[in-house]
């Protein structure tokens, strides 16, 4: 009975939107442009509900967006989107808890060892009382939202220390150090190109539990192979391979509120047009800020305009370095502290290299992870303002000041051979994304995510243009549970509309 519900919505709705006296060659009541996890999350509900005339478009040569799993050492590594982040209230945790597939994520452990720039050694012990101090910040309530997180966390940073050390003076002058590596973390987590740009309090709501689930070596990409049914079973899975068209990049949306027919017609680089009565837009924020000016016609309304322009949109950059074998011992992570010093003259033991920041990029990398699943593989983590030139250098260049550091820091404990591999994320300098993820600024306010996501609407009340996307929850924003639950969203007006 529930088939033949679903099939006769189905029916139901081609029968609403069809508009018999205008034939067009590529006319479909629905299309989504993007197949990202809000894109894929849209079209799945949309299928579950037995509303099946969609299209897809989706600029890459394959689907995902910024969930990026790729084959490389022995297993797979996340470019993009790697970690489940929470578990109560979290919709890829409760997917994979429905389907007792949980056993996908494991937890990670968090980082407990530094490592000086001056090569001088840093007990275990003083380490984890570090990071013990700034776990305890970062968990700790947040400030002012007229305050920057720099602003917050470095004053919470230096008074909790200050406090905690400031009879022991190599504690104390380690901590002050790792200011450094914490604003990186922090940046990291956020975003950001610096811990300045980002608001201290904002409408984030953590999903209780773990914050950092790990896919065990499978990638993030299998939890889209779920959502679409191809995974655990093949057999079952959705009818939404065919409706994906790749290597469509859209160069304009046009429509008309007024008009008496309700269409959207959509351009694309290679000349295709097509035709639509909705669109569901899911592209990143970064496509938003680079294009929404001549993407839409008429231009979005200011309110929009002014949402896109006044939420944040940064970059992380990841480097996969495969060794043909594991040299590190049993570490979690390799932490690097610069000291002042040794940061003012990586200019000159370092030259040559691309800085427009005034201070060598290799002060930049302030993070090695180790991947359980994948034990010839390092993860090399890069933030702040010089991940857009460092996308775009010779990988020659990349290694070298890559190298240069890993053997500053670590050339006393180990014999670091060469890499064989080296695989690094590109999300700032791809056109099709300009970013990892957004954040909320100081002109961030709760209204203007609100304006981000509402709907274009005709004269009549109705959705024509939907946008869904991480950047357009308002809880959940940077994370792929929050794209996935604006794909749901978007998805359920229409379901609603049509289905009452």
């Amino acid at each position: 009975m529930d088939n033949i519900l679903k099939y006769l919505c189905g029916i139901l709705f081609y029968l609403l939107f069809d508009e018999k006296c205008d034939i067009f060659e590529n006319k479909t009541p629905i299309i989504i442009i993007g197949a990202g996890s809000a894109g894929i999350s849209a079209a799945t509900r949309l299928l579950e509900n037995g509303i099946d005339d969609f299209l897809i478009l989706e600029a890459e040569s394959q689907i995902g967006g910024r969930i990026r799993s790729v084959e490389f050492g022995d297993g797979y590594v996340d470019l993009g989107a790697a970690s489940c982040h929470g578990q109560k209230g979290n919709i890829v945790w409760e997917k994979l808890v429905q389907m007792n597939l949980t056993n996908l994520l494991r937890h990670t452990k968090v980082p407990n060892n530094f490592f000086l720039s001056s090569g001088k050694n840093v007990s275990e012990d003083v380490s984890n009382e570090v990071v013990h101090a700034m776990l305890e910040m970062l968990h700790y309530k947040r400030g002012s939202r007229n305050e920057s997180m720099g602003l917050t966390y470095g004053k919470m940073y230096n008074d909790s220390i200050t406090e905690k050390f400031g009879n022991d003076r190599e504690k104390l002058e380690v901590a002050q150090s790792a200011l450094h590596w914490l604003a990186h973390i922090v940046m990291c987590m956020e975003g950001t190109i610096s811990w300045y740009d980002s608001r201290s309090k904002t409408s984030y709501q953590v999903c209780e539990g773990h914050q950092e689930l790990i896919w065990k070596g499978a990638g993030y990409g299998i939890f889209l192979d779920i959502l679409m049914g191809k995974y655990p079973d093949q057999r079952v899975q959705l009818p939404i391979d065919e409706k994906i068209l790749l290597n469509k990049e859209v160069t304009k949306v046009s429509w008309s509120p007024t008009a008496t027919k309700k269409r959207v017609e959509i351009s694309c680089l290679d000349g295709s047009i097509y035709i639509a009565r909705h669109v569901i837009f899911t592209p990143s924020l970064g496509v938003l800020k680079e294009r929404a000016e001549d993407l839409f016609v008429p231009r979005l309304p200011e309110n929009k305009m002014a949402a896109i322009e006044n939420i944040g949109m940064g970059a992380t950059m990841k480097v996969y370095l495969q060794y043909p074998s594991r040299w590190w011992r049993d570490e979690v992570s390799f932490n690097f502290v610069w000291g002042e010093d040794d940061k003012r003259d990586a200019m000159n033991v370092f030259p040559g290299q691309p800085s427009p920041i005034g201070e060598s990029w290799i002060t930049r990398l302030y993070s090695v992870e180790m991947l359980k699943e994948n034990p010839r593989v390092l993860l090399v983590w890069i933030t702040g303002d010089i991940v857009d030139v460092l996308e775009t250098i010779d990988d020659d260049i990349l290694l070298s000041g890559i190298e240069f550091t890993m053997n500053k820091f670590l050339g006393h404990i180990y014999d670091i051979p060469k890499p064989e591999k080296i695989l690094r994320s590109t999300w700032y300098s791809n056109p099709n994304f300009r970013g990892t993820y957004s954040y909320q600024t100081l002109n961030t306010t709760d209204h203007i995510i609100t304006d981000l996501m509402e709907p274009l609407r005709s004269s009549d009340g109705s959705p024509v243009i939907q946008f869904a996307g991480e950047a357009t929850s308002p809880q959940h924003f940077s994370t792929v549970h929050g794209a996935i639950e604006s794909g749901y969203r978007e998805a359920d007006r229409l379901i609603e509309m049509y289905t009452q």
